[in-house]
Formats: C-alpha cells, structure tokens, sequence
C-alpha cells in the first residue's frame, strides 16, 4: 500500500515537473495571412523606427520641408509611358508583315506603294494608341475626382487639405465616416475602425493609444486625433501595393486567343506568298521583281492588318464608357475577364459587398434533411462573437 502511494506521489512529482518544463501553450486564434502581415509590419516598424511623439501641429514651412523628404501620401502607381504604348502598336505578328511589305517595296523603289503601306501602319498604331490614352484619361480624371481630402492641423488652426500633402508628423482628425488618410497613431481615446478592405474582417475593431489605423482602413464611431507617422510608400497599404506591382500582369485571354490566331495566319500568309513567288518563276516565267511584287500584294491582302488595334480601341471605349458611371478600370483586359464571368465567388468583405449581412426570408438551395431553421441555427452556432 504505501508503495503504491510512493509510485503515485514520484508521478504527480514528475509530471510537476514536466509541467514547470513545459507550460501548456494557449490556443491561438487562427490568423489570416494579411493579418498576420499586418501585425509583422507593426512590429517591425515599432522595432526599427520609434514611433514619433504625439504632434501638436505642423506649420507650413515644415510641412513643404517634410513633403520634399518623404514625397507625396500617394500610393507608388507604374504608369506606362505613352510613346511605350504607341511603339507597342508597330509591334506584333500583323504589324510584322506589314512591314515587311514595306521594305520590299521601297527596295524595288515603289515609292507610291511603300508610302502607302507605312501610312496605314502609322494610322492602326495611332488610332489604337489614341484610344488607350483617351481611357486612361478617363479614368485618372475619375481618380482624382475620388481623392480623400484630410482634415489637418497647420499653422495653428483646423483646415481641409488634399491627403496627397500629409506628411509625418501631422495632427490629423479622424472621425466617424471619415476614411484614415494614412498610418497614424491615436494621440488620445477609442475609435472603432473598419479594416475590412486589408484584412476581410466585417466587424470594427476598437483602437486606442496602443494601436495604428492604417490606411485603407475607415473610422465607424468615434473621433480622436491622430498623428501621421507613414505616408505613401512607406505604409503598410504602400508597400503592400509594391509587392503587388512586381508580379508580372496577365495579359488576358483574348489577348492570348488573339497572339495565337495571327501568328498562325501571319505563317499561313507567307508560305502563301511563297507558293505564289516560285509558282510564278517556275510556271509562267515571270522576272524576279514582278513575281515579287504580285507576292506583296497577296501578303497584303491576305492578314488583317487591323485585327488587334481593334480589338484594343474597342476594349478602350468600354473603358471609358464604364468611368461615365463611376467604375474604374485599371487594366483594358478587365473588361474581356469580366465578360466571360457566369458566377463570382468572393470572400472580400467590403470591397465587392456592402459590409452587412442580411438573412434572406427564402433560400434556394438545401442540401437533404435540412431546413431553413437548421440552416440559420447552424449558421448562428458557426458565427464569430466578441468575448467578454
């Protein structure tokens, strides 16, 4: 009996011991990836940058100082230079042919043809270029009819100023409705801010002095102010927007179709031009430079020439027709994706949905031995709630 008891107090003894060794670990909340890319950006800028003190106000001279050190409160955007956009027009399968047409020509001295020829190549490469930068504009006037516009203390008194011109070390207001213009600090008091559009989250989050709202993020209730410690680039929302940038854009799959469809015609055409330059040597005798020519004319008429300007022109005036109802389209091979859509599937709370939830009175679809009361109980069992 007292063996016993030894064996059983040497096991509470050891597994005390295991316990003081091995502390059993919490369990942890599961973190979606841009949360947890959110809470590495905080530490780290914690770690490396002191947060700045909370600001009293800027005056002008400083702020004009302070924006030639940090740059604007704009998010790092790769534009495209236009005569990039006009060069891209002269090059491709199609515009290939047609060049070399125009070099045969002019190396037979068909001055007349050879113009020709160039001049329709310029007008497809200036009509599709016209177009792309007609959309563009478009959609950069839509873009800064959208800017936010902060409300910043500046020498001394409260004023409404373009959040482009925020710089670190601003005392900004942040109130209920009003979107957080860049990474700030809460000087003094509680605010609930909606991050649904950086980490999907539909409900507020509560921050105080110990948190940063981002930029990105929206302020649901409450008023404090704030001082901005990021801007640009340098916020989370920039340099999250410079890792988006380095990842090669796809090219859309009319494009793809498009590249397949004139390479094969562009290949059918010259062996076609081929066939007819030997069959008129060998057969009918003709000389070099007329077979040549009549080799030209079918390279010519058979490619269309124009096939891929229009389809940008027309991918062009969809754009700008979608920026008459507010819609802006940052890539011409959005709209050819969108088309082909039958069903969107998302899970990006606030971005493509209104944030709120409703409980339809009907639902379509339910799977075997389930009803919509089941359906609603389970769904309410599954729902995330605040712990008090």
């Amino acid at each position: 009996m007292n063996q016993k008891n030894d064996n059983s107090v040497l096991k509470n003894s050891n597994n005390a011991s295991y316990n003081e060794e091995h502390p059993p670990q919490k369990p942890q909340r599961r973190q979606s990836v841009l949360s947890k890319a959110i809470s590495e950006h905080k530490e780290d800028d914690v770690d490396e940058v002191p947060l700045l003190p909370p600001s009293k106000g800027l005056t002008t001279a400083e702020a004009e100082e302070l924006l030639a050190k940090y740059g604007r409160n704009e998010l790092p955007e790769k534009k495209t230079p236009s005569w990039l956009i006009f060069v891209r027009n002269l090059w491709g399968p199609m515009p290939f042919a047609l060049w070399v047409a125009i070099i045969i020509e002019f190396a037979l001295e068909n001055w007349p043809d050879g113009a020709i020829l160039l001049v329709i190549q310029l007008a497809n490469a200036t009509i599709g270029w016209y177009e792309t930068i007609k959309a563009g504009d478009a959609v950069a006037a839509l873009k800064n009819s959208l800017k936010p516009v902060a409300t910043v203390h500046r020498d001394g008194v409260w004023q409404q100023l373009d959040a482009a011109l925020l710089v670190p070390g601003d005392l900004v207001k942040l109130a209920s409705g009003s979107a957080v213009p860049a990474d700030c600090s809460i000087n003094e008091g509680v605010i609930d801010v909606d991050e649904a559009a950086l980490t999907g989250e539909s409900l507020p989050v509560t921050m105080g002095t110990d948190h940063m709202p981002k930029m990105g993020s929206n302020v649901v209730r409450g008023e404090v102010d704030g001082t901005v410690q990021y801007t640009g680039q340098n916020t989370f929302f920039g340099k999250t927007a410079v890792l988006l940038q380095s990842v090669e854009s796809d090219l859309g799959n009319i494009h793809v179709i498009l590249s397949r469809v004139m390479v094969v015609l562009t290949s059918f055409s010259f062996t076609l031009c081929l066939i007819c330059f030997i069959y008129l040597m060998v057969k009918f005798k003709e000389t070099f430079r007329r077979s040549l020519q009549f080799a030209v004319v079918v390279l010519v008429v058979s490619i269309p020439i124009a096939l891929e300007i229009v389809v940008t022109t027309t991918l062009a005036v969809g754009s700008k027709k979608l920026s008459r109802h507010k819609i802006i389209v940052t890539k011409l091979t959005a709209i050819e994706m969108m088309s082909g859509v039958n069903m969107l599937c998302s899970d990006k709370t606030g971005t493509l949905t209104l944030n709120k939830m409703e409980i339809q009175d009907q639902c379509f679809t339910f799977e075997k031995g389930y009803d919509l009361r089941s359906v609603l109980v389970l769904a309410a069992l599954a729902a995330k709630w605040r712990e008090p």
